[in-house]
């Protein structure tokens, strides 16, 4: 079952889209942790790296969320790696 009708392509294009970049950092985070609960890694991956990058412009170094990304991302990729 698809919780998003249609090709998603275009909601990554909104929030990929200049300014409304840093509203999105938190649906793109969202939108690549359904992708992992449904197995679907590969399309994970880019909107994981891409809400990290986001984070990282405007969120101080040490910030939890930044840790808790990174985290994301790790789980991520060692699904990857494991041929999940």
């Amino acid at each position: 079952m698809r919780l998003l009708p249609g090709n998603t392509g275009f909601v990554q294009r909104l929030f990929l889209a200049g300014d409304l970049e840093i509203l999105g950092k938190q649906t793109l985070n969202n939108l690549a942790l359904l992708y992992l609960y449904q197995g679907r890694y590969s399309e994970a991956e880019p909107l994981y790296e891409r809400s990290l990058s986001i984070f990282e412009k405007v969120l101080p170094a040490n910030h939890p969320t930044l840790a808790i990304g990174r985290g994301n991302l790790e789980q991520l990729r060692s699904q990857l790696d494991s041929g999940a």
